[in-house]
């Protein structure tokens, strides 16, 4: 859980985060020529906000789950929006739970990947 000493990570992570997701924008608005229709960069600050506490408690993260599957349900995206959101996403869960330098480093393959596959 969260401590007195814990708050610098916390907060680093959340710099990671909020940089990545952001990158991922650029990054789709430069291959794509639009934004992101997705709530992406709210979502993932979310995500990164709840993480610490949801990963040490089963009932909260299947409440937390449930609540995210739900809210996904509801948003539309487009087919050509999906995969960058997954990456924004999996590297928000990947960073708040603690280990950045993992997700820093798939987020890494995977934008060279989506940036070298065709439209």
């Amino acid at each position: 859980m969260l401590n007195e000493h814990s708050i610098p990570a916390f907060l680093f992570q959340l710099f990671v985060l909020l940089i990545l997701v952001v990158l991922v924008k650029i990054i789709f608005k430069k291959k794509h020529g639009e934004s992101i229709g997705f709530p992406l960069l709210s979502i993932a600050i979310s995500l990164g906000i709840l993480m610490p506490f949801v990963k040490y408690s089963n009932a909260l993260g299947l409440v937390f789950i449930g609540v995210c599957l739900l809210l996904f349900k509801s948003i539309e995206t487009k087919k050509s929006e999906v995969p960058f959101v997954v990456v924004a996403l999996s590297t928000a869960i990947a960073v708040a739970s603690g280990f950045w330098v993992l997700g820093l480093i798939g987020w890494t393959i995977a934008m060279i990947v989506l940036l070298l596959v065709k439209k």
